[in-house]
This record gives C-alpha cells, structure tokens and sequence, in this order.
C-alpha cells in the first residue's frame, strides 16, 4: 500500500488547500458572483481527485481477499495511473522539440530527467531518444468515465458517488471554453449554490477516504489527521 498511501497524502493536500480556497471565494460570493467561475475550477479538480482517489479504492477488498495475486495486480494498476500522465510529458516533449522550440540538448536533458527520476516505470535504464514513449511499461490510458463505471459496479461507493460524475462533467465545461460554457455560468445563483453545496459532499466524502486509507502506522500522521480533521469540520460548518 506504499504508492496507495503516498497518492491518499498527496490528495489531503490537494483537498486541504481546495477546502481554504473555495472558503475563502464562498464569503465574497454574496457581493460578486463571479467568483463562482473559480469555485468551479477548484471543485472540477477536485472531483477528478476523488474519483481517481474511489477508482483506486476499488481494488482494496480484492486485495485483502484474493491475497498476493492481486495485490500484484494493484500495482500494476496504481504503475499505469502514474504512467499517464509521464507519457503526456513525454509527448509534450517530442511536441515541443518538433517546433524547435527547444533544442536538441535541451530535450535529452529533459528526457533524462523524467526517465531517471520514475526509472520504475520505464522497461530499460537507457531511454530511445527518437521514441521515449515505446520505453514506457504501461502505455495504456483510462479514462475517466472508465474510472467511474468501475466505481459504480462496486456497492461500497455506488449511492456516495451517484452525483460525482455527473458533476464532474457539469465543471468540465468551465475548464473547457465551448458552446454551454457561459450559458451555464450565468445560472441562477441558487441553483449554483446547490451545486456547490452537492460537490463539497463530495469533497468532503473522498477527503474522508483518504484519511481512512492512512490507518498503518496510524501514528505517523496524527498530527497532520487532527489538524485536517480541524479543517474539515470547520469547512462543514460554514456551508451548514
């Protein structure tokens, strides 16, 4: 559970400062309601937290049930998440070095970079510098509505989660400039509220699951628990 534990501590964080945020924009929403377009860029983030964060979560009864088999196969899964987003790096690389918008040496070194420092998830300690990508173990992309569809076939999250993707999409399109885009901007504000309110549950509940997630050893994040804990339920109240 090294890497599971590791991405729960990573998304504490990510929550915790998405928590203050969204207070801090909440008490000027009154006097200026534009301030709902940076809601909603903060809770879009955040929903995609959790449902990576459920995702994942997904395969923990197989784990304690099936034993060493599918704890193999866990990390596989958790390996490929941490993947995808190397190979967009990697991408992103070649794309750039296409344009000559940065040099040859430029983006070797770069190159060297990401491979050494996730050397695990590479299947060679030598990178191809015409292909980087070939040299990746896991290649393969999941999207998010596969996220989500495992989610739902499990019972343990299927009634938490019902609203998540759907919510999910709804911010989308304010990260994404389109055709619904200011329409939905410009909805009543109580609707907008509501949707907040339904997404902070949300936030709330993978916060949740990810502070259970850190039960061994227990005591090595208590003090960040309680401080966390702190946080959560003042941000309860305020949206009471």
């Amino acid at each position: 559970y090294q890497s599971l534990t590791f991405i729960c501590i990573i998304f504490l964080k990510r929550f915790n400062g998405a928590f203050e945020s969204i207070s801090i924009l909440l008490k000027k929403y009154k006097n200026h309601s534009n301030v709902e377009t940076s809601i909603g860029l903060i809770i879009r983030a955040s929903l995609l937290d959790v449902i990576v964060l459920l995702y994942l979560k997904t395969f923990e009864d197989e784990i304690c049930s099936e034993g060493i088999e599918t704890t193999n196969k866990f990390n596989k899964i958790i390996n490929e998440f941490m993947s995808e987003q190397l190979k967009f790096a990697l991408d992103h690389l070649i794309f750039l070095r296409s344009l000559n918008q940065i040099s040859k040496i430029e983006f070797q070194e770069e190159l060297n970079i990401v491979h050494t420092s996730f050397i695990h998830l590479f299947n060679s300690e030598n990178i191809d510098k015409s292909d980087p990508t070939k040299n990746l173990i896991y290649k393969k992309k999941r999207s998010v509505k596969e996220y989500y569809k495992r989610i739902q076939s499990h019972s343990k999250n299927k009634m938490q989660s019902k609203d998540l993707y759907n919510l999910y999409t709804y911010y989308s399109k304010y990260d994404h400039f389109g055709s619904m885009t200011h329409f939905l901007q410009t909805d009543n504000i109580a609707f907008n509220l509501t949707r907040i309110l339904i997404s902070l549950e949300n936030m709330i509940f993978g916060f949740d699951e990810s502070l259970n997630t850190l039960y061994s050893p227990v005591d090595i994040f208590k003090k960040e628990k309680e401080v966390l804990e702190t946080l959560k339920n003042q941000f309860e109240n305020l949206i009471k």
